[in-house]
């Protein structure tokens, strides 16, 4: 044989790999919609594991033609278990399914048992695959490869094992290393992310989104930990609410990308748009929140809320809603919903829309009732549900609860979530009159003080029924982070604001995580130490805690914390004195506090689910 024409044979062989992960990749996201791939880390994965899966398999066997056989046949059946395991439970295939393989065979057999029921398109494309694999298998079965040398393939074997045990095996420090290098996570923005598992595997690869989810879910003891310490801690807590305290009904408006537009100078409207809010706030009490996140991701801000659980002590990207509530006994993950039923109380949560497929996580925070509302003709406003009609839910839920139980009812909104497009809405009640920003900019920005003003118009509707609704009763009135406000042709509205762009670095970080909350009841309610600043974390603990409801000893330490860092996420912290600093430069009791914090979501979140 000519060498040249070896050469080129030999190349193509080493090839073939690339070729069938390349395949399996184009076809997953065909299978699930769009075919171009965001990142290009996700790729570097899917081939070096690719390769390294076919660098054992040949070291075993001996034959490339045998080995790219066996290896396509593998990744096939991953991209076909993983499309059936998506059709029958709305969530793709992780690599800790083979050992669920192992104990009891359920996904073969849901492969087995359904594979005749897939769709023409899945069908269609396990032909085209077959086609080509075979057509693949064809040629290097004419110009097959034998690798003879003993001491190769050993050596091959070895450095594949060596390569899965380096990315597969825990090993400290790797974690974040994996996830920045394979998955960009580095760069994770909030508002660019990804709301189910799925979508996160559609925005990498199959096997880049398995590898992803895998590394999320790989958590460490901190260092120092001692659980006899914390439980000490935790014990010395000596503050006692004052006996009693009313029980109330507690209501959350959690309203999405709710900010107080009007703190803009450079952009003035023909009237205010947060009226309401302005006015209810020289009654009712105030809380400057700093969110855990910008322009997206809401049920990172909801878990906080509900669990007390940060952010912070979890790697860049993690959803808990989506990831720590797969693990097994997070049902005994710490819930103040959990604390609010053992206080007698029925507990309910509705969502305009549920990006998150959240439903079985908060029914293991202790939900009694999940719902997320049909939308209708009647139902919508702009794109989406609209806060009217979640506002009349929240009446009707107090209308019609059992006499003798107190209710705790959350409505996630939708109506304000981006995109914001001036045909959002037929109607206007606002319009700007001043304003340095270009007309597209203007546009975007109308766009979402609209839904402003609408959650403030259905803010004063709740006020003014509450103040008259007969049994004790607190509302929590809250935005969850600042709006993505992006244009039609990707300018972000906010990086032309004079508002977020001052000389002072820290105040800019502040205010692009500075939302409002305002807090009202319809009873005289007490507030010890009310707070300037709280981030998420805390804010419910705190309201919680002014109440007749008896919390956990955990519950009452964490009130406690907000003496010494009342409000932080993952860039800044601010204490309690209303001082702003980056989180890396916390003083010394804020960081003995950040560390113990640390520990105890160890304690609390991860310990009983590992």
């Amino acid at each position: 044989m000519d060498k040249t024409k070896k050469i080129n044979e030999e190349i193509i062989i080493a090839l073939i790999p690339m070729a069938i992960i390349i395949i399996i990749e184009v076809f997953f996201k065909i299978l699930n919609g769009g075919i171009l791939f965001s990142k290009s880390n996700c790729v570097l994965f899917s081939l070096i594991f690719g390769y390294i899966l076919y660098i054992m398999i040949l070291g075993v066997i001996k034959s490339t033609s045998k080995s790219t056989a066996i290896f396509s046949t593998i990744l096939s059946l991953i991209l076909l278990i993983n499309q059936t395991k998506i059709m029958y439970t709305g969530e793709p295939l992780y690599f800790s399914d083979i050992s669920f393989i192992n104990k009891s065979g359920e996904l073969v057999s849901i492969l087995s048992n359904n594979v005749m029921t897939l769709s023409i398109k899945h069908l269609i494309c396990i032909l085209i695959l077959v086609f080509l694999f075979f057509g693949i298998g064809i040629w290097n079965q004419k110009h097959d490869l034998k690798i003879s040398n003993n001491k190769l393939r050993a050596i091959m074997v070895t450095i594949s094992v060596i390569s899965i045990i380096i990315l597969f095996i825990p090993i400290p420090g790797t974690k974040e290393i994996y996830l920045n290098l394979f998955l960009g996570m580095n760069n994770h923005q909030d508002y660019d992310s990804h709301t189910t598992n799925l979508s996160f595997y559609k925005r990498n690869t199959l096997l880049s989104g398995m590898y992803g989810v895998l590394l999320s879910n790989r958590f460490s003891e901190p260092a120092d930990y001692n659980e006899n310490d914390l439980n000490d801690i935790i014990r010395q807590v000596t503050d006692k609410n004052p006996e009693n305290l009313e029980k109330p009904n507690i209501i959350v408006i959690f309203s999405e990308s709710f900010w107080d537009i009007d703190r803009l100078e450079e952009v003035k409207f023909d009237k205010m748009v947060a009226e309401n809010y302005k006015k209810i706030a020289k009654e009712a009490k105030t809380i400057d929140i700093l969110s855990c996140t910008y322009g997206g991701m809401s049920e990172n801000v909801a878990f906080e809320m509900l669990t007390g659980g940060k952010l912070n002590y979890f790697s860049n990207g993690y959803i808990p809603i989506m990831s720590l509530y797969q693990r097994k006994n997070s049902n005994q993950i710490p819930s103040l919903i959990r604390e609010l039923k053992d206080n007698n109380y029925i507990t309910k949560i509705a969502f305009g829309k549920d990006y998150y497929n959240s439903e079985k996580a908060l029914l293991k925070m202790g939900f009694d009732e999940y719902m997320e509302v049909e939308q209708t003709e009647e139902n919508t406003k702009g794109y989406y549900v609209s806060d009217e009609y979640m506002i009349d839910s929240v009446i009707s839920n107090l209308e019609n609860k059992e006499e003798d139980k107190k209710i705790f009812y959350m409505v996630e909104t939708i109506q304000s979530h981006m995109p914001y497009a001036i045909n959002k809405y037929d109607q206007y009640d606002i319009k700007i009159e001043k304003s340095n920003l270009d007309e597209v900019m203007n546009n975007t920005l109308l766009s979402y003080a609209q839904g402003v003003y609408d959650a403030d118009q259905q803010l004063n509707r709740i006020y003014s029924y509450i103040k008259n609704y007969e049994e004790p009763t607190i509302v929590l009135f809250l935005g969850d982070h600042l709006p993505y406000l992006y244009t039609y042709y990707g300018k972000n509205v906010i990086d032309n604001l004079e508002y977020f762009n001052t000389d002072d670095e820290l105040q800019n970080i502040f205010r692009k995580y500075n939302t409002q909350s305002l807090i009202f009841s319809n009873y005289e309610l007490e507030y010890n130490n009310l707070p300037e600043y709280l981030s998420a974390d805390l804010l419910l603990t705190y309201i919680i805690n002014q109440t007749g409801v008896e919390l956990s000893e955990y519950y009452k330490w964490l009130y406690v914390t907000k003496d010494q860092l009342p409000a932080y996420n993952k860039y800044i912290a601010i204490d309690n004195k209303g001082q702003i600093h980056h989180i890396n430069k916390l003083q010394e009791d804020q960081k003995n506090i950040y560390d113990i914090r640390e520990k105890m979501q160890y304690k609390f979140f991860i310990k009983p689910t590992i």
